[in-house]
């Protein structure tokens, strides 16, 4: 995953645990990466 969405692993890993806010184009390139809509991803 971190290497499609050009995220470090930390980072990711900070999102996926809830310590950490992505900012709207990090949550863009994860949803490209996973192919899912941006508004899915948000939910």
């Amino acid at each position: 995953m971190c290497g499609r969405s050009g995220i470090d692993a930390v980072s990711y890993s900070r999102i996926e645990q809830g310590h950490s806010s992505p900012l709207l184009d990090t949550l863009i390139r994860i949803a490209d990466a996973i192919d899912v809509p941006l508004a899915d991803l948000v939910r």
